[in-house]
């Protein structure tokens, strides 16, 4: 990953060093400030998808010891609770200004919920299934959520240029209760 970012940086760094400039001028700055603004906001993107990854992924060997620790129904609780403080993140963020501050966290809550989620319930597919059928029944599992996650993105395109970041948080939070009360013991 390093090293595919830097060898961007350095095919796609000085081709931007003309608009960069033509940036830096439009808002009165000198010319050279303008390159600049294009790193800001590179770093800006790269530090939002890093706190997501890092949530996804950095933290998955704790939850995994956890699942096994404390089982895989606690965890998809704790994971379905970091999922609401995330969607609290996010609403906070789209109502006011959106701010890093406030964006990061949010996005790496919603990597760890993920991963809680995930991870927990990998293993009890994984406990409720017979060994013979372990392999086949995870892929199938893992093909329908990445239809839903296909099927979900596709949709959020839309919501995000119909109602924004709210719409995307609410059309979230309207998912997260539906496996909610699936989730819940009855």
């Amino acid at each position: 990953m390093v090293i595919w970012a830097t060898t961007v940086g350095s095919v796609a760094g000085p081709q931007l060093s003309a608009p960069g400039d033509a940036i830096g001028r439009h808002f009165g700055l000198s010319e050279l400030v303008g390159p600049y603004l294009f790193s800001i906001v590179a770093f800006s993107l790269a530090a939002l998808v890093s706190s997501h990854i890092l949530g996804m992924y950095g933290l998955s060997p704790l939850v995994g010891w956890a699942t096994d620790r404390f089982g895989a129904r606690m965890v998809i609780g704790i994971g379905m609770g970091i999922f609401a403080l995330a969607f609290v993140g996010g609403i906070l963020d789209a109502v006011g200004e959106s701010h890093l501050a406030r964006l990061i966290p949010a996005l790496m809550l919603l990597g760890l919920g993920w991963s809680c989620t995930l991870i927990a319930g990998s293993s009890l597919v994984a406990q409720s299934t017979e060994p013979e059928l372990r392999m086949p029944m995870q892929g199938t599992v893992d093909t329908f959520m990445n239809f839903g996650a296909a099927g979900i993105t596709a949709v959020s395109g839309s919501v995000l240029a119909w109602q924004g970041f709210m719409g995307i948080n609410a059309m979230a939070f309207v998912v997260w209760l539906v496996l909610l009360l699936f989730w819940m013991p009855r």
